[in-house]
């Protein structure tokens, strides 16, 4: 993993209001549907979803040319990328 991305794994919530509304919302809500989400972490680019694979195609990352689509993948979205 990047050390830049380091800090967000395994974070605690920053409050325990944040985590007591995660655990009160109402099923539908948009809170509840968020602490819903299961987050699996990866050690390559090469092993992420095909919209993470698209953007980095797009964003012309270094290892682009070794990502693989199955097929029908390499067309879609991709998650717009901000310089910081």
């Amino acid at each position: 993993m990047h050390p830049q991305w380091a800090h967000f794994v395994e974070r605690p919530f920053p409050t325990e209001e944040a985590q007591e509304l995660l655990t009160s919302a109402a099923p539908e809500s948009t809170p509840a549907r968020i602490a819903a989400v299961s987050i699996v972490g990866v050690r390559s680019l090469l092993e992420t979803l095909p919209a993470v694979k698209r953007t980095a195609s797009n964003a012309k990352h270094p290892r682009r040319s070794e990502l693989t689509f199955e097929h029908g993948e390499r067309g879609g979205p991709s998650n717009p990328c901000y310089s910081l």
